[in-house]
């Protein structure tokens, strides 16, 4: 394989991985806005306290944040078993260890942003200039754009009819405003 081939099949595999993560953000993204409408619909549907309302909500964020920890971890236990049973465990079924469990944390540890992976290892891909501050890391510009995102979302309404109808609206619009912030790190 020349190198022009073996750089062209790396970068394939760092789309196919980026991908691969962008449909894991999207499945992230859908859950904080279900979360999110669960939570508005039982704040003012069902008359729960506030306290209480944010309690669960933190909880099922928790929940979401700590199986999307996990699922790589399954994955690649999986792998693993499936390896050491060789055809035994077919590799394309990875244990799903996470999701097969109810985890329902009481104090959930911070959740940060994932550290910077580094795209291959043999230094940037050709053609793409340098890696971030070129001091031998091997972290790509954009992987080192990594950063947690933030989002505030404040409701006045004097109609509360209004506002109940539309939750569901309300909802869809955060998890259209974290995947327009996630495409634009």
């Amino acid at each position: 394989m020349s190198d022009d081939q073996g750089s062209f099949a790396r970068l394939s595999a760092d789309i196919a991985a980026f991908r691969d993560e962008l449909r894991a953000l999207h499945r992230l993204a859908s859950g904080f806005g279900g979360a999110m409408a669960q939570a508005l619909d039982e704040a003012i549907g069902k008359g729960r306290e506030l306290d209480e309302v944010l309690k669960g909500l933190g909880l099922r964020l928790a929940r979401l944040a700590i199986e999307a920890a996990m699922r790589p971890l399954g994955e690649r236990l999986g792998a693993a078993i499936a390896g050491a049973l060789g055809a035994a465990a077919p590799a394309a079924a990875p244990v799903r260890a996470a999701s097969a469990a109810k985890i329902a944390p009481v104090h959930a540890p911070p959740v940060h942003a994932p550290a910077a992976m580094p795209a291959t290892d043999r230094g940037p891909p050709s053609g793409s200039g340098t890696w971030a501050g070129d001091h031998g890391q091997d972290e790509p510009r954009a992987a080192a754009m990594l950063r947690p995102v933030a989002v505030t979302v404040n409701i006045a309404t004097p109609d509360v009819e209004g506002f109940r109808s539309s939750r569901g609206q309300l909802a869809a619009e955060v998890v259209r405003a974290i995947e327009r912030a996630m495409r634009h790190r």
